[in-house]
């Protein structure tokens, strides 16, 4: 009985498990799947259940469905497993215009690219999607057969169409279906016949039936139904569009029409937008808060014109502006609406699949080419289940921790969230965060958190909280000297503040080895820092190193005297790794070699997690920020005014102080000589150089900014005059790529160069492990630099770059010097030797000069001697060498590329100087027997002179304008380039002038290029529109109509003052606007009494120059006169007059003063000798207001006295012949005593008579 009950139970259980499995195989054999879609909450509707195409098919397809990227979808089973993106979220189509598309959903596989063919979307995920399409429709005409393209966007009716056809007048056209069959709707096969040639536009619906109505075109293109609406086909005239972009963008385009010599670009119609615009190609934008600038023009079939349209978005009717605030893909959206017109620039999408923040960190996920360029730093992860405090079961979330340090905090950081589809932001505006820290940042598409953000984020708090140290006297900086050096992680996570001025005159120890701590001055000053080493004494400065995680900011050093003669690593600061900022220092810094304010900046390898990220390549650098260096500064190697050895970046740095501005010691191997660096393989940014660098043919790679380079700089000036033997440029000295194979015998003559070369490869300090090897660090560019200090040298000499032999760019810089080689070769306005890379949209002014016995050879305008690319470049110079002299470049190697340059230039000569030419003196790429250039030098123009375009030959039209002559008055470009310019000189980089005096500008100097591979933590449009506003006005001033005048003065040690020969160059000038040039001083005259006089060995002359309109003036010499008289000869003058001078005597009241005239101006004498033909009167000189009477001579008919200053007045008395007094007084008594015996007698006789 027991043995029966226990398989009853057995067979009850058999069977019970046999139903539920065939039950469940029969319900996974029965699996339905459905897409849900959001806008119906992901509800499982039955009009959209999927199906299989065919019974044997692995795949369900769902057609027809009307979808934008607003409507997200997903897949369910009827059991309830649902079907994700790859990333777990539902999908999205990326159109924003709601369109048609068909569904497929795999169980098995994913849409791979082994699983996609050329209409489904590759996605990864078991769903994917194409665009539905009906079966199509023809077109026909005469014989020909024209397919007609479904159009998806039309989700309210079936629409084919042909954008656009070339018919002819009478050309008729009818329709067929997919199968060849003619389309007879009505009694009569509906036909269209052309009225008029040109192109048009086809649309074609086969109706549709609602309600028992069809619906078809009325003759105006409008779908309805009723008796107008009768149409299946509407024809009408297509417009031809076209836009102008008027900056250079990477663009989907491969053709483009020249457009007033501007690439246009055609705008295609478009059916995806229900008022029937059309739209462009995509185009990169590569930069933020960009102005789209564009024309759009409209081609006429009948004139075959270009008309341009006012597309109203712009008071401008030329130039039309959009605003874009985004970096990243664009197309531009046309409308037209009967006369009116609307234009807008529509993001593209594209699509990365995962959420990253796109920021100035990062250049917002895009490399230069508008390529993704995504970095895990920056990528969001999904908030798990595993994380309690994060989670949320009702929606998705995303989590990054992004940390920003000081530097980028105050420089701000700005980003918003993408995935490439949609972008989320605060508002319109980008998310920005201005406080050093790390930031925990949650992000989810589909939920809000506050104030409609789909992000919230907060600051971490410090579990490093730094510890203030305060050093408020002399006894506080002792310790804290002390401390970091019986520790070195004393400093560690610690701020040292200074608080009040302080003098170290008096302490001994001045050395820290390590601090990794922040020493804050407090914009205070420490005053006397004095550390002297003797020669075997490496790091002789007062923080020896300072680690990544140090910083020294806001201090001055007031008269520090840092000397070791013998000693590396010299300076403030001997190795730099973290950052110094707002530091100035003044008194004098000496060491043998790496010698500066800052002695060495390295860069090192950063964690994952750490800032300040190079996003190519993890790298960290030091930074030197707003350091001004006001001390002279002198070593023998690896020297500069802000740091010797350059492996991170100096930021916004002037450097005032000379640099080897005297005889090094021993100047053997002097080399890497600089105004901000010695050696840099960093960069340099907005800094600049005011100081004196080197000593005249002492040093081999001096430059105004760095001596040697393989790095790069952007926006930066030099200002002081740059003296060296070789390589020495206005910006680099030597700009290359150094290897231990290189031969740089050439240039350090018999010393031995691989003790040179292995201290170059062995820079890297062995003080941090983490150094990154110079070759990662390269970014080969020199961008907006400019130079205005005279660069002296005796070989590779340049105004930006004295050699050049690496793979680089020399883009927008101007140079605005002299630039002279007193005995050697290869001198140019730009770069004075150049054996690789670009230099483009560069300037050239100033005096070029080359001398010496069998040298003085290629000397150029832009290069002295080119093998790479001189284009859009313009020169103004005078040139003055021997041989291969060039406006644009002395020599031209058989593959130089010289395309596109403008030169306006004058040439000093010797007799017997070959190959000399406006734009190339010779080009070693010319086809002799076709008389062209192989494509390689084309479209440059010279303005006339005897020396024609290369090698004293024009080279016209029929070399494709190699070398082309143009007057100044036809290359004056008065707002649009001039007509006279070949049809093909882009006008991409050359625009018209400002006025009419104007010649053609160079556009990069009016709007800033864009250039992506850029210090993200800095404002590259900041930085560059602030150095554009220094640029452009140099442009300006100087690109306009002029004439070069040369004076030429004598020396008699070169011969007779009747040889021309013996005359040299006293000075050159190029003036504007037909003005007559400044006379300038004589070197060899003495200035006296307002003249120059030469005492020669035969006679002394006058000296003046004769201004005539000859370009070359020379000076006139002439015998001095040693007197001179006025007309009537009443008075004559000796003394040391010009020829020419004429004298005039002026009445001042009772005075007399004597003017003296020479061309029309009045001059004056000293110490002059003065006869006056009259010798009766005494003479008087006027001193102030008193009238001192002067000694005379008498020399037969004249009265001679002397003059101290021909300005002086005088006067004469007329000498006295009167009776002395004595003998009045003796006639007066006289007369008296006869009066009074006459009256005595009357007086007598009357009394007599009365007594009679």
């Amino acid at each position: 009985m027991k043995i029966k009950r226990l398989l009853s139970i057995c067979f009850i259980a058999i069977f019970s498990c046999l139903t539920l499995f065939l039950t469940t195989k029969s319900e996974a054999l029965d699996e339905d799947y459905y897409v849900t879609f959001s806008a119906d909450n992901y509800q499982k509707k039955s009009a959209n259940k999927m199906t299989k195409p065919s019974e044997d098919a692995d795949y369900y397809v769902l057609l027809n469905v009307n979808l934008d990227a607003t409507n997200k979808f997903r897949v369910e089973s009827n059991s309830g497993v649902i079907y994700y993106n790859k990333s777990g979220n539902a999908m999205s189509v990326s159109v924003t215009t709601a369109s048609k598309y068909n569904i497929y959903f795999a169980k098995d596989y994913v849409y791979d690219e082994e699983h996609v063919n050329d209409t489904l979307t590759k996605t990864d995920a078991h769903i994917s999607y194409e665009y539905y399409l009906k079966p199509s429709f023809k077109a026909v005409v005469g014989e020909n057969e024209y397919e007609l393209k479904f159009n998806q966007f039309n989700s309210s009716y079936d629409e084919y169409y042909i954008d656009e056809i070339k018919l002819n007048e009478n050309d008729v056209i009818s329709f067929k279906d997919n199968e060849g069959n003619n389309l007879n709707y009505s009694l009569d096969l509906e036909t269209y016949t052309v009225p008029a040639s040109g192109t048009y536009r086809i649309l074609y619906t086969p109706g549709k039936i609602t309600d028992s109505n069809l619906y078809l075109y009325d003759e105006n293109g409008n779908f309805g139904t009723g008796d107008d609406y009768k149409y299946y086909s509407y024809i009408n005239e297509a417009s031809l569009y076209y836009v102008v972009f008027k900056e250079k963008y990477i663009s989907k385009y491969t053709e483009s029409v020249k457009i007033n010599n501007e690439d246009a670009y055609k705008l295609n119609y478009n059916h995806d937008d229900a008022s029937g615009g059309y739209k462009s190609l995509d185009f990169y934008v590569g930069a933020e808060d960009a102005n789209l600038n564009y024309l759009i023009y409209r081609f006429d079939e009948i004139t075959n014109d270009y008309i341009l349209i006012n597309d109203d978005n712009d008071d401008d009717t030329v130039i039309s502006k959009i605003d874009l605030d985004d970096r990243g893909w664009y197309e531009i959206s046309f409308i037209a609406l009967n006369d009116k017109y609307q234009t807008k620039a529509i993001k593209q999408e594209r699509a990365i699949n995962d959420y990253y923040i796109a920021s100035n960190l990062n250049d917002y996920l895009f490399d230069e080419y508008g390529n993704h360029d995504l970095n895990e730093l920056y990528k969001f992860t999904e908030i798990k289940e595993d994380n309690d405090d994060l989670y949320n079961k009702d929606y998705a979330q995303y989590l990054l921790y992004l940390t920003i340090d000081e530097y980028q905090a105050k420089n701000k950081v700005e980003f918003y969230i993408t995935d490439g589809v949609k972008d989320y932001k605060d508002g319109s505006n980008y998310i920005s965060l201005n406080q050093a820290g790390t930031y925990e940042i949650i992000f989810s598409p589909d939920h809000v958190y506050s104030r409609l953000r789909n992000y919230k984020y907060s600051l971490l708090a410090d579990e490093n909280v730094k510890e203030e140290v305060v050093i408020s006297n002399v006894s506080d900086f002792v310790n804290f000297v002390n401390n970091c050096n019986s520790d070195r992680e004393y400093s560690l996570n610690k701020v040292f503040n200074l608080v009040k001025d302080i003098d170290i005159s008096k302490i001994a120890s001045k050395h820290i080895t390590s601090f990794s701590g922040e020493f804050n001055g407090n914009y205070h000053t420490i005053s006397n820092l004095a550390i002297s080493y003797d020669d075997s004494t490496d790091d002789a400065s007062l923080f020896g190193l300072v680690t990544k995680t140090g910083v020294i900011k806001n201090v001055e050093f007031e008269n520090a005297k840092i000397t070791a003669e013998g000693g590396s690593y010299v300076g403030i600061v001997g190795h730099l790794f973290g950052n110094v900022e707002n530091v100035t220092v003044s008194g004098s810094i000496s060491g043998k070699s790496y010698v500066g304010v800052i002695a060495y900046m390295g860069n090192y390898k950063l964690d994952k997690d750490d800032s300040s990220v190079d996003s190519t390549k993890n790298i960290g650098y030091s930074r030197a920020i707003n350091v001004t260096n006001n001390a002279n500064v002198l070593g023998k190697s690896y020297v500069g005014g802000i740091v010797g050895f350059n492996g991170g970046k100096v930021i916004n740095s002037t450097n005032r102080g000379e640099i080897n501005n005297k005889q090094y010691p021993t100047n053997e191997n002097v080399r890497c000589i600089g105004g901000v660096a010695g050696y840099s393989i960093g960069e340099i940014i907005s800094s600049e150089n005011r100081g004196r660098v080197g000593y005249s043919s002492v040093g081999v790679f001096v430059g105004g900014l760095a001596g040697l380079s393989n790095g790069a700089f952007y926006f930066s000036n030099n200002y002081a005059d740059i003296y060296g033997r070789t390589n020495v440029g206005g910006i680099v000295g030597y700009y290359t790529t150094v290897s231990s194979d290189s031969n740089y015998n050439e240039y350090f003559g018999s010393s031995d160069y691989q003790e040179i070369i292995d201290s170059i490869l062995n820079s890297s300090s062995d003080k941090n492990d983490d150094v990154v090897s110079s070759t990662n660090l390269n970014k080969n560019i020199i961008l907006y630099c400019y130079n205005n200090g005279t660069i002296f040298g005796n070989g590779s000499v340049g105004g930006i770059c004295g050699l050049v032999d690496i793979s680089s760019t020399i883009r927008a810089c101007i140079n605005k010097a002299n630039v002279s080689v007193e005995s050697g070769s290869y001198v140019g306005g730009i770069v004075g030797q150049m054996k690789n890379g670009t230099i483009t949209e560069s300037i050239s002014y100033g005096n070029i000069f080359a001398s010496g016995l069998n040298s003085a050879q290629y000397v150029g305008g832009i290069a002295g001697y080119i093998d790479g690319t001189i284009s859009y470049s313009m020169s103004y110079t005078v040139i003055k060498g021997l041989n291969y002299l060039g406006g644009i470049s002395g020599y031209a190697t058989k593959t130089s590329k010289i395309i596109s340059n403008l030169s306006d230039c004058y040439f000093v000569v010797e007799t017997g100087s070959t190959y000399i030419g406006n734009i190339l003196g010779y080009a070693d790429s010319l086809d002799m027997s076709s008389g062209t250039f192989n494509e390689n030098i084309k479209y440059n123009y010279y303005i006339d002179n005897e020396f024609k375009g290369i090698n004293k030959i024009n080279y016209g039209s029929e070399s494709d304008y190699a070398a082309s002559l143009i007057t100044s008055d036809s290359l004056i470009s008065y707002n649009t380039l001039s007509k006279f310019l070949d049809n093909r000189f882009s006008g991409d980089n050359y625009i018209g002038g400002l006025d009419k005096t104007s010649y053609p500008y160079l556009k990069s100097y009016e709007e800033l290029i864009a250039y992506d591979d850029f210090d993200v933590t800095l404002d590259y449009n900041i930085l560059g529109k602030k150095q554009l506003e220094i640029l452009f006005a140099i442009e300006k001033e100087c690109a306009r109509v002029s004439k070069v005048y040369i004076f030429m003065e004598w020396n008699e040690d070169n011969g007779d003052v009747d040889d021309y020969d013996s005359f040299e160059i006293n000075s050159i000038c190029r003036v504007y606007d037909a003005k007559v040039p400044l006379t300038p001083g004589f070197k060899h005259s003495s200035l006296v009494n307002g003249g120059y006089y030469y005492q020669g060995k035969k006679a002394k002359y006058f000296v003046n120059w004769d201004i005539t309109d000859n370009n070359v003036i020379y000076a006139k010499y002439e015998v001095v006169k040693t007197s001179i008289a006025t007309s009537d000869e009443t008075i004559f003058v000796e003394g040391e007059f010009a020829p020419e001078t004429r004298l005039e005597v002026h009445r001042n009241g009772d005075n007399y003063v004597l003017v003296f005239i020479v061309d029309g101006k009045e001059v004056t004498y000293d110490n002059i000798i003065v006869k006056i033909k009259n010798t009766d009167s005494k003479v008087y000189v006027c001193d102030d207001e008193a009238k001192n009477e002067v000694e005379t001579t008498i020399y037969g008919e004249y009265n001679t006295f002397t003059l101290k200053n021909s300005s002086q007045q005088f006067g004469l008395i007329a000498n006295d012949h009167s009776m002395p007094s004595y003998l009045w007084a003796i006639i007066g008594a006289g007369s008296v005593l006869v009066i009074c015996g006459i009256v005595c007698l009357i007086t007598y006789t009357v009394r007599k008579k009365k007594q009679q």
